[in-house]
């Protein structure tokens, strides 16, 4: 509090708005992205669907971008309106002719208000373009290769003869083995759409 100018907008920038942003992040969790795949991918996701599914969780991100991002340019604009009250004030030989000083000020803020307009189309724009282009083709976003890599570095084939067992028809039968196989590959998938989400943004 009692910061204007430009310190006040750099707080702006570097505490709320990066506040706001990190909010976004932490509405969509692992246990979240399971759910969506026991929902959307079938009995037998391929790699298709979850690159299907990771385009629809970025494209939320990206929508959810737009809030705080306009509440940001409103609270710049905001703080700009105080500099231009500021200044005025400061501006001693205004104080002989306060209706002189008054529509500066009005013209002012008229113009400020006219660039704000533009600002957000600007914002809105940018965030338009995103979601019509999603590049999953990038190597670091690529769910394939990263599923590949989770493979050898973080987690072992099970033994063969387990998946196998896995598979084979249970005659109406739960196969308990097969539930828990399928949940763990689920988890794991959820959890390499989770690094996605948040290396697509930086």
């Amino acid at each position: 509090e009692g910061l204007i100018g430009g310190a006040a907008m750099r707080q702006i920038f570097d505490v709320s708005f990066i506040s706001d942003l990190s909010k976004i992040e932490s509405e969509v969790g692992k246990m979240d992205i399971v759910g969506y795949i026991k929902k959307y991918g079938g009995p037998r996701p391929s790699i298709f669907a979850y690159e299907c599914l990771f385009r629809q969780l970025i494209q939320q991100q990206f929508t959810r971008l737009q809030g705080p991002s306009l509440i940001c340019a409103d609270n710049i604009h905001h703080e700009m309106e105080k500099v231009i009250k500021e200044c005025l004030k400061m501006q001693r030989n205004l104080e002989r002719f306060p209706q002189l000083s008054k529509r500066m000020e009005e013209i002012l803020i008229q113009f400020l208000n006219h660039r704000m307009t533009n600002v957000k189309e600007a914002i809105n724009t940018l965030i338009n373009t995103e979601l019509s282009s999603i590049n999953t083709n990038h190597p670091d976003f690529s769910v394939e290769e990263t599923l590949r890599k989770y493979e050898i570095e973080k987690e072992p084939e099970p033994p063969k003869a387990t998946a196998a067992a896995a598979e084979q028809p249970s005659n109406g039968i739960v196969n308990l083995k097969e539930i828990e196989l399928r949940n763990k590959k689920e988890e794991k998938h959820a959890a390499i759409i989770e690094v996605l989400i948040k290396n697509y943004f930086p």
